[in-house]
């Protein structure tokens, strides 16, 4: 069960601090779904939940991944919220625009105008048959406050074999990601994508300045075409090599 303790102001010596359940933890394993099982296995953060605020408000928000959508099989990125200072939180809600593509290691922050921003990987370049590969990128959500149907997702990484990335008990894309707000409309991100053939240099962390606020309506049809153009004005560049 994963769980947060949430206090207000310090507590007194001999306070008792009680937790206070979130979520089910319902990740599932990571893994390759073309894969055979004894080469399957993925990294990533299962046991990573992100939490943000908004702090206008006061309203606190939890991303992390989950198997609730999928029946256990394959994870999703979920989010809860709470307005009562977590005392109570919201049911889970599926986030990520691909309901058919797992996904991974999400990380959360919300702009100085409420706009919350989640970044995370998925598999949607994936296609049936592809057993040599595993193409991957990392993604930028956005929605305004409370409205969630309204979300923007766009590509901020190039796609990448992930298969590629070092492997400690899987592959392994590394703890390098997060995400941080910057003025009033803008999120930084910082990801990891896989390098081809490298063995020296297998991975490297980008980031790059992303506007949150581009105008919402309806969630798009999703992008699955592998060569669409990612986000221009994000600028992602390698600062970690």
């Amino acid at each position: 069960m994963r769980a947060l303790a949430g206090l207000r102001g310090l507590p007194a010596a001999g306070d008792l601090i009680v937790p206070v359940a979130i979520a089910k933890d319902t990740a599932a394993a990571a893994a390759d779904p073309n894969a055979p099982p004894t080469r399957a296995s993925l990294r990533a953060g299962g046991d990573l939940p992100d939490v943000a605020i908004d702090r206008r408000t006061g309203e606190l928000y939890v991303a992390y991944e989950g198997s609730d959508f999928s029946g256990g099989a394959y994870n999703s990125v979920e989010v809860t919220h709470s307005t009562h200072g977590g005392r109570a939180w919201s049911a889970p809600r599926r986030v990520n625009s691909v309901a058919s593509a797992p996904a991974f290691t999400p990380s959360i922050s919300v702009d100085a105008c409420g706009t919350v921003a989640i970044t995370y990987y998925d598999l949607r370049y994936l296609t049936a048959g592809n057993t040599t590969t595993l193409p991957t990128a990392a993604w930028l959500l956005t929605f305004p406050h409370g409205a969630e149907n309204r979300a923007t997702d766009r590509r901020v990484s190039g796609v990448f074999d992930w298969l590629q990335a070092p492997y400690a008990g899987g592959h392994f894309l590394e703890d390098h990601e997060g995400l941080a707000t910057d003025g009033r409309s803008a999120v930084r991100p910082l990801f990891i994508e896989a390098n081809v053939d490298a063995p020296q240099d297998s991975a490297d962390a980008s980031s790059g300045l992303v506007p949150t606020s581009t105008g919402y309506g309806p969630l798009a049809a999703p992008t699955t075409a592998p060569h669409a153009t990612a986000l221009q004005s994000a600028q992602p560049h390698r600062i970690v090599r």
